[in-house]
């Protein structure tokens, strides 16, 4: 039970704000006694702020269904009367939920920004009730003025009817409210302050504002220039420290709480090199890279956390240069959560790096998910490379994907999903939803031994790709039949695999990920070495799936660009000499007698007008390698 599930229930119930509880003393709505008792029998859902952000939340979430319900906006005006819901508290969630495009409706926006003015300006408390936090940081409270911002901007492009005109004009003089307070811009991040400041001049120069309004804007928009010009002076003075710790051959490390590159250089190794010791199909090691990035930066855990989900949109939004958006997609949905999780172990375990890793990750991504001019272009990437139209052909957002699967693999609390909800884009209608309990791998696995029609198993294959959860059990499962091949068995389904990894489009990339590829080319290296073409019941078949394992080795050597010659895993070697080395033409005279004699009957077989074919025995006779 939660907050979000009471206050629905109640809605759905039909219990209205109005109907009050009687008690000895006083009256109160059923449903904020619901939530009284729910908090007081919850001691760990936090601090009294952090239940008045839930209930606000609990209500918001539901207007996205249920458009300026009448009951709804009595939830909020009750819980403002009954002192539980803090003014500035509602002001921060309904700003933050008004950037979702769920909440673009003049009704609901109308209200719910009238609603924050009539509170604070017809309050009958000196002084009167706050807008913004006195004990919030001031970065938080820059966000809630950066979203009072975008919400007169979508004023300004909705359509509103005669009855909602007002939201234009209620949506300034909040801003304007807003913005009274003393804010420390300086606190911001130096992206930040280019957002803000890049918003509030569209604003002024496109939007026709009322006089106070525009002054008190202007002030603002001349404190984040002021800002901006010191960063670019500091930013002189940094290169200049940068320059003479190059000529004495000292390079500092890590140490810019805006810097994206030196972990998205990481990201990108392990994606470009995915199939090498240190790529992504490594997770130990690629944890160990994590955890020295850490250390050798000075950055706070917050801060690493921040860079970290920052960089990898950064990365994806990058993909038209950095190569395929599906691939980075695939990259960041089903193979960052556990790397993640296995860091958080370490360090958890590591006397010397002792901190609250979880907090770090929900500071994290509450603040990357704000960046929104990197979400909505990678959308439009991954968009671009599945083929669909996004938002518009009922697609999950990839910002809620992910945040999905941080949750899945226990790295943030359910309360923060629900707290970054309105940045979280579209939800997918629940046809898209319908293959969450379906388990495809195992599926695909059965079809497989059933010897499907390669287009059939394609099809299959485009589905695990699109479904993230199902990446990590694809992947074990083509390692574990590699494994099991290694030893000998049965060649047709492990031919009718490597055939499929081999032509489908993102199938090998999608296992390298996962696993090491050199386990996979071992395994196979050593299904060669062990098959025995005299003991197999159908040769023509049989040599048929050995060719699709020769044609998987020479593909996968060359895709991944392997060097070295020997693959040893175990005690054992197996040489790839064989497979490099197939233009090389050799005389008869340098072949040894079974050679000899296999050649002439291939060469009968194959030249001779009056030989019958290709018959079994001389493919029993075949050496598969030398």
């Amino acid at each position: 039970m939660s907050l979000t599930e009471i206050t629905r229930n109640c809605f759905q119930s039909g219990i209205s704000a109005q109907k009050v509880l009687r008690l000895t003393v006083y009256s109160i709505s059923w449903w904020l006694a619901l939530c009284k008792d729910f908090v007081n029998e919850n001691p760990i859902l936090g601090s009294p702020e952090s239940v008045a952000s839930g209930i606000s939340n609990s209500v918001l979430f539901l207007y996205r269904s249920y458009p300026a319900d009448s009951s709804l906006n009595k939830y909020l005006v009750y819980a403002l009367k009954d002192g539980i819901l803090p003014l500035h508290v509602y002001v921060a969630t309904f700003l933050s939920a008004a950037r979702s495009a769920d909440f673009h409706s003049g009704a609901t926006l109308d209200f719910l920004c009238d609603l924050a003015l009539r509170t604070h300006e017809e309050s009958s408390q000196i002084p009167p009730p706050a807008l913004l936090s006195p004990s919030a940081s001031p970065l938080a409270n820059l966000e809630t003025v950066q979203d009072a911002l975008c919400l007169v901007q979508t004023s300004h492009t909705m359509i509103l009817n005669y009855h909602h005109h007002k939201l234009v004009q209620n949506s300034e003089r909040l801003l304007s409210h807003l913005l009274s307070y003393n804010t420390d811009v300086s606190q911001m991040t130096i992206t930040q302050v280019w957002l803000a400041y890049s918003t509030t001049i569209d604003i002024m120069r496109v939007i026709q504002l009322d006089a106070q309004v525009r002054v008190r804007l202007k002030q603002f928009a001349m404190e984040l220039n002021r800002v901006i010009q010191d960063d670019a002076k500091a930013a002189r003075e940094a290169q200049m420290m940068q320059s003479m710790q190059v000529a004495k051959q000292s390079v500092g490390s890590l140490n810019s709480e805006t810097d994206v590159v030196s972990l998205g250089l990481l990201w990108q190794y392990l994606v470009k090199h995915r199939a090498r010791d240190f790529g992504a199909g490594n997770t130990e090691k690629v944890v160990a890279l994590l955890v020295s990035a850490w250390r050798w930066s000075s950055w706070t855990a917050p801060v690493f956390c921040t860079q970290v989900f920052v960089s990898l949109f950064t990365c994806l939004t990058s993909c038209p240069t950095l190569g395929e958006p599906a691939l980075w997609r695939a990259f960041i949905l089903g193979r960052v959560p556990s790397y993640l999780a296995a860091f958080q172990k370490v360090v958890s375990t590591d006397q010397g790096l002792s901190t609250d890793l979880r907090t770090a990750f929900r500071q994290g991504i509450r603040a990357a998910l704000r960046r929104q001019d990197l979400l909505v272009p990678g959308d439009h990437f991954i968009s671009q490379a599945t083929g669909s139209n996004g938002a518009s052909d009922g697609q999950t957002s990839f910002a809620r994907k992910f945040v999905q699967q941080l949750l899945k693999a226990d790295l943030i609390e359910q309360t923060v999903v629900q707290e970054v909800e309105p940045l979280l884009g579209p939800s997918a209608p629940a046809h898209e939803s319908q293959d969450m309990n379906v388990d495809l791998t195992c599926d695909f696995d059965v079809r497989l031994a059933q010897d499907p029609d390669l287009l059939e198993a394609n099809h299959w294959l485009d589905r695990i790709w699109k479904d993230e959860n199902s990446h990590r059990p694809l992947a074990a499962l083509v390692l574990k039949r590699f494994e099991l091949s290694s030893t000998g068995g049965d060649v047709e389904p492990f031919g009718r695999l490597c055939q499929l990894l081999y032509t489908h489009r993102f199938a090998l990339d999608l296992v390298s990920l996962h696993v090491k590829v050199s386990d996979l080319v071992f395994y196979a290296l050593s299904f060669l070495e062990a098959y025995d073409c005299e003991s197999v019941g159908d040769p023509q078949t049989g040599v048929s799936q050995v060719g699709n394992v020769v044609l998987f080795l020479q593909y996968t050597i060359i895709r991944f660009q392997f060097e070295e010659e020997v693959f040893t895993k175990d005690g054992q070697s197996f040489s790839t000499t064989f497979l490099r080395h197939t233009d090389e033409v050799l005389p008869i005279e340098s072949a040894q007698l079974p050679e000899t004699a296999a050649f002439h009957s291939w060469f009968k077989a194959l030249f001779d007008s009056s030989s019958e074919g290709i018959e079994d025995s001389i493919l029993r006779q075949a050496f598969h390698h030398p």
